[in-house]
């Protein structure tokens, strides 16, 4: 795409590291995750929120949310990347803090939160 001369944009970038986060690939992942750093497409939480799934995909749970906490703007999606993260990798106690803190926002959990973190707290 950069060879022809096609601009990068927030869809297609979150695109391509949702990708590398269901092939659990965080070299390759982490190397957007530059490209995001350096074309500015970081604020869009399109990317962010990839990243966010990324990272905890590859279980590099501090990377996952050192990115949540340096968001301006957070959404659902946000949240529950990082919920499902935590409880991908067995942590508890960071997922029900997690999960209480969006409730203390005001955000309300969905089939999807609920299910995601079911299926990793009690397999």
């Amino acid at each position: 795409m950069q060879r022809n001369g096609i601009e990068l944009d927030d869809f297609t970038l979150g695109s391509v590291i949702s990708s590398c986060a269901n092939l659990a690939s965080l070299e390759e992942g982490a190397q957007f995750h530059c490209q995001a750093l350096v074309s500015g497409l970081i604020s869009f939480i399109t990317v962010s929120n990839a990243l966010i799934t990324l990272y905890g995909n590859c279980g590099s749970m501090e990377d996952s949310y050192q990115l949540f906490v340096e968001m301006n703007t957070r959404d659902e999606v946000s949240w529950i990347a990082l919920l499902i993260g935590y409880a991908q990798f067995g942590k508890a106690n960071e997922t029900i803090d997690l999960f209480e803190g969006m409730l203390a926002i005001g955000l309300k959990p969905d089939g999807v939160t609920f299910i995601g973190t079911w299926d990793y707290t009690y397999p």
